[in-house]
């Protein structure tokens, strides 16, 4: 996913992202504000400054909040849907 100026392209397969995280929490620093992340021969590419992504999964949710170049996520198994939209 790029993200430049509110716009979103998502391309992901059935729409749909499956991970499989141990106690359900990563905690992450992030420099440059970049994150890439390759997820089962799919790839997502963002780069972020000062916006905000929520996404709902089956039975949690992940709520990643960016404040100077820093992300905390709670994953459960499955993502069934994204939204993500720009912080003020």
């Amino acid at each position: 996913m790029d993200i430049e100026e509110s716009e979103i392209h998502m391309d992901i397969e059935e729409s749909e992202i499956h991970m499989d995280i141990e106690e359900s929490e990563i905690h992450m620093d992030i420099e440059e504000s970049e994150i890439h992340m390759d997820i089962e021969e799919s790839e997502i590419h963002m780069d972020i400054e000062e916006s905000e992504i929520h996404m709902d999964i089956e039975e949690s949710e992940i709520y990643m909040d960016i404040e100077e170049s820093e992300i905390h996520m709670v994953i459960s198994r499955r993502v069934k849907s994204i939204w993500l939209y720009r912080g003020e």
